[in-house]
């Protein structure tokens, strides 16, 4: 059974309660996507994922409000008024040792992406200060 404070691997579809158009999905993902969860999350997202057993398909349908925020999440196309409707499976619920390593694979992926970006800036400089001397 999930609970709050899990860390979990999960999938999930989320469409338009009216129109039943998909904004989002992860089910075509190889890969599924990691979520702690925690009190931070909707009333919408808490209700498909904690409080089932693993493996479990869930289906919630809440106003776009309550699963988004008071002007539910116009960039995916759901407004205020719009219903949301949510599909969700957990895949399996992570241990300390596999968040632990997670974290450690993200701060080095960040690591990696700080790196870059500064050796881009670098070179960009490099680049303005070729081209003051042109």
């Amino acid at each position: 059974m999930t609970a709050e404070g899990d860390t979990v691997r999960f999938h999930a579809w989320i469409g338009n309660g009216f129109t039943e158009e998909q904004v989002l999905s992860t089910f075509e993902q190889e890969t599924p996507e990691v979520l702690e969860l925690s009190g931070e999350l909707s009333p919408a997202l808490t209700e498909a994922m904690v409080g089932h057993p693993v493996g479990s398909l869930v289906a919630v349908a809440a106003p776009a409000a309550e699963a988004f925020g008071q002007q539910g999440n116009p960039q995916m196309g759901l407004g205020d008024g719009d219903s949301v409707l949510i599909v969700a499976t957990v895949i399996e619920q992570l241990s300390d040792k596999e968040i632990e390593k997670l974290a450690a694979e993200q701060a080095k992926t960040a690591k990696a992406a700080e790196k870059a970006e500064k050796k881009a800036a670098a070179a960009a400089k490099k680049a303005q200060k070729n081209a003051l001397k042109s």
